[in-house]
């Protein structure tokens, strides 16, 4: 069930930003690119599109070698994963 996934989502993701900070920091523009894609592929088929928008911008900014950029929607994924609270609604 996908309200047993979720959870586990939201922590592999908390877990990503570490990995991300540590990639921007030493340039390693291929490890911030695949996390980028992985995260734009999956975070709405959990229903967290922003995630997905912010993988979007980590992919391609670190195509570009942006750091500024990659930095600042890192910052926004710390921030939104910080706020975010799912909600389970049960259907009949």
């Amino acid at each position: 069930m996908l309200t047993d996934l979720i959870p586990r989502y939201l922590s592999n993701r908390e877990a990503e930003t570490g990995m991300l900070r540590t990639a921007i920091d030493a340039g390693d523009w291929e490890l911030s690119e695949m996390i980028g894609h992985k995260m734009k592929g999956s975070g709405g088929g959990y229903g967290f599109d922003r995630i997905t928008d912010l993988g979007e911008v980590i992919e391609r900014g670190s195509q570009q070698r942006n750091t500024v950029s990659v930095a600042q929607a890192l910052d926004d994924l710390i921030d939104y994963l910080d706020r975010v609270e799912p909600v389970f609604v049960e259907e009949d």
